[in-house]
């Protein structure tokens, strides 16, 4: 583990309702208290899904007409379960046939590598999230169907400065709006201010060390953060998910893999290359946990689903476990 902090995650049943975020299966938008539904993943025998690196046993390929096999299959994928966001590198046989991607009435971008590879994404925030078959389209008709889980993973709240400046309650926590699943495969990455570049890094699958999956309403808390984990050591600093096995230390935040992003501050300062890199350019906003003078019982919380947005948070009284305090 490539962790910064002695983290220790939640267990779902000292974690009530959900999430300060709301997000329909098709489409996002805010209801009055900021709530999530969750999609559960009922029937999976594990939470990994199936085995590491691969997807449930696809459908076969039919002729949409004659129902006879084709050439084409896919075999594996290096994702169990994609984030809005992310990609999935699908790889099986006949892959250069395939022309369109898509997932309900949503279309999925497309780059055919070789005939083995294929690669899917960035996957669109309005493809439903949970459970998904993924239709494969190729010019002469036929259908290859396989299923994945998508899932919403976002920031939703965090705090850096707690107890008189000790910050020993920091914690972040961690939304995805499916329950029960491991997010193998994601890292969340701390960017120092000063530079720009990472200074620490925690696998989501493995906060502890151990395997770790998301709670009953979705959510991964990672809290007990010693003394200047997350507190900006030089302002602004920020906090990204992104979907990449390991971040080294010392390397500058890039958009390559980025899923989300926060930047935040206390001490009301600027980094422009920083919040410019993880944030889109209509929400480059840097949060400040102590603008209503009260940094040490509140905390930045997300009350808008949109990723990479400065303006999908809001600072108020710290909720960790609990639905977000969004007016």
């Amino acid at each position: 583990m490539r962790g910064i902090w002695n983290a220790r995650a939640m267990s779902a049943a000292r974690l009530s309702p959900t999430l300060g975020l709301c997000l329909a299966l098709s489409s996002c938008s805010l209801e009055q208290n900021g709530r999530l539904p969750i999609s559960r993943t009922d029937g999976l025998e594990d939470a990994s899904v199936s085995t590491p690196g691969t997807f449930p046993t696809p459908s076969p390929n039919l002729d949409a007409d004659s129902g006879t096999s084709q050439n084409s299959a896919v075999r594996s994928a290096d994702y169990e379960v994609v984030a809005h966001g992310g990609h999935l590198a699908v790889s099986g046989t006949g892959l250069s046939q395939i022309q369109s991607a898509e997932i309900g009435n949503v279309t999925i971008p497309l780059r055919v590598e070789s005939d083995a590879q294929l690669t899917l994404g960035p996957f669109p925030d309005d493809v439903p999230i949970g459970r998904q078959p993924v239709r494969l389209r190729s010019a002469a008709g036929t259908t290859a169907t396989f299923e994945t889980i998508v899932i919403h993973l976002v920031i939703n709240e965090m705090d850096q400065e707690t107890n008189e400046g000790a910050d020993r309650d920091q914690f972040v926590e961690i939304g995805t709006s499916v329950s029960d699943l491991s997010l193998r495969g994601y890292i969340l990455v701390l960017f120092d201010g000063s530079d720009g570049n990472a200074y620490g890094t925690v696998e989501l699958a493995n906060p502890l060390g151990v395997p770790t999956r998301t709670d009953a309403d979705g959510r991964l808390l990672i809290t007990d953060l010693p003394t200047e984990a997350i507190v900006g050591r030089n302002d602004p600093s920020a906090l990204a998910i992104y979907q990449l096995r390991e971040f080294q230390e010392g390397t500058a935040a890039t958009e390559n893999a980025l899923i989300d992003a926060v930047a935040y501050t206390n001490r009301r300062t600027d980094h422009d290359e920083l919040i410019n890199t993880l944030l889109i350019p209509e929400g480059r906003i840097v949060l400040d946990e102590d603008e209503n003078n009260d940094e040490e019982d509140e905390s930045i919380q997300r009350c808008n689903a949109a990723r990479r947005d400065g303006r999908s948070f809001s600072v108020a009284d710290r909720t960790p476990g609990e639905s977000n305090e969004c007016s």
